[in-house]
């Protein structure tokens, strides 16, 4: 039983003898229903947990049907970025609403937090659960072959340089300030309006809805159906993601918005795992060249994050044979293979192990680039990668490549993407009359528009 199973049995059984109401329930490998009673009223909230084999140590994307507490559940995201123990987000709903939590949850707070002890003690005798030791997705004992673990390789620990801290948070503020112009508020309605102005407005917006859809792919039109985040939600998310990356975060990462865009990111992958050939060829680049790094860039479609896959281009180094169209067409970056719970230093992680696994530098080309401040690629190369991205075709010699293609399949979980399907098909638990429609549960990726009673 994964550790995420074992947290909501007990916590289930906790509540079941607090007698509050509240309720706590697994829907799938990665999904838990929460039942919050506020005021005789049940507000029900869904969790969608990113890695739940690491868990507590991964993200988790809250959600709800309830209009009036969707503040509640983006404060919950933000609230645990990192660390996500059920018992902890529950507390935090609870405090959000003003909602009784029983007594033995309050204990697990900060303690259960960090994995201690309860020096306090529970009125009912229960203590906080040790992770490592019942196995709740320890990070320690993760093994070093699983490439979706790479990305904690190295030391999270963030920068605390003060003009550091300072710059970050300046770029945060342009990376706003840039959002604010590509969503501005909806203008007030002029005074002395009538209906048939307001419905011809309705008509002009209703008319651009139906170009801007005409004009979509099927995929596009796909994700946009299973779109659950308002562009206020989606830009919260990709910032914060990208805000770690920039601030040092992880070690071998490093990421800008390119031109305050937060969904164009310019990307650094400063560090490949020791002894691997990639690793030396980039040591030797280093010495040469001054940078020994791998430069991606990275697309998000704007709307459709996090429900449709990144596009994501190779910059420098060059890499012998057809490397750039192999990591612009991964698998993992076509929309049946799409996680949209899978957070973007994990994708890069699994695209850096590729990398490593079949990637070798062309010395000669890449100091050429280099010395005359040039990418390594083309613009006619670089479009040629993205058609084999959007077309799923590989070029003409990727049969003398075949072990590099090949390669791509060891960063697709089948498992992991099958659970992900199951996710999107399971509906609100005990739907009942509302004055809403009602709609698919939230958080499972399969869109809240209206469905049959």
């Amino acid at each position: 039983m994964s550790g995420l199973k074992r947290e909501v049995a007990r916590l289930s059984e906790i509540l079941r003898n607090q007698g509050i109401g509240h309720r706590i329930i697994l829907e799938s490998d990665a999904g838990v229903g929460i039942t919050v009673v506020k005021d005789a009223a049940n507000k029900r909230f869904q969790l969608l947990y990113m890695q739940p084999d690491d868990y507590p140590h991964t993200g988790v994307i809250v959600t709800t049907d309830d209009p009036d507490c969707e503040t509640v559940a983006l404060n919950a995201i933000d609230a645990h970025e990192e660390r996500s123990a059920l018992g902890d987000v529950f507390v935090t709903l609870c405090d959000a609403m003003s909602a009784e939590v029983p007594q033995s949850l309050l204990c697990l707070g900060p303690s259960h937090s960090s994995g201690g002890a309860n020096d306090g003690g529970c009125s009912d005798g229960t203590a906080a659960m040790d992770e490592d030791s019942a196995g709740n997705g320890a990070l320690d004992g993760d093994s070093d072959d699983d490439p979706s673990h790479s990305s904690d390789a190295f030391d999270m620990a963030e920068r605390d340089d003060t003009a550091t801290t300072v710059k970050l948070y300046q770029k945060v503020g342009r990376w706003q300030a840039f959002e604010d112009t590509m969503n501005p508020p909806a203008e007030e309605a002029p005074e002395g309006q009538t209906d048939k102005d307001v419905l011809a407005a309705q008509d002009a917006l209703e008319e651009a809805a139906a170009a801007q859809n005409a004009a979509m792919t099927a995929e596009e039109k796909q994700a946009a159906r299973n779109q659950l985040f308002e562009p206020k939600a989606a830009y919260t998310m990709i910032s914060g993601e990208l805000k770690k990356a920039a601030g040092g975060h992880f070690p071998w990462l490093d990421a800008d918005a390119i031109g305050d865009d937060v969904y164009k990111w310019d990307v650094r992958i400063t560090q490949c795992t020791p002894g691997t050939p990639l690793a030396q060829d980039l040591e030797q680049l280093r010495r040469t060249t001054g940078d020994g790094s791998v430069r991606l860039r990275m697309s998000f479609k704007r709307g459709l994050h996090p429900f449709y896959p990144a596009a994501v281009q190779v910059v420098a180094p060059r890499f012998q044979g057809p490397l750039a169209g192999a990591v612009a067409s991964h698998p993992l970056l076509q929309m049946h293979q799409w996680d949209p719970t899978r957070s973007t230093d994990r994708l890069l992680a699994l695209l850096r192990h590729f990398m490593e696994t079949s990637g070798r530098v062309d010395q000669e080309a890449s100091v050429v680039a280099a010395a005359e401040g040039r990418g390594a690629y083309s613009e006619e190369e670089s479009l040629l990668a993205r058609m084999e991205a959007l077309t799923a075709t590989p070029p003409a010699c990727a049969a003398q490549w075949a072990s590099m293609y090949s390669a791509r399949d060891a960063g697709v979980d089948a498992a992991r993407m099958e659970a992900l399907q199951q996710t999107k098909r399971l509906k609100t638990d005990e739907a009942g009359p509302s004055s809403h429609p009602r709609a698919w549960a939230s958080g499972v990726g399969f869109g809240t528009g209206q469905r049959g009673a």
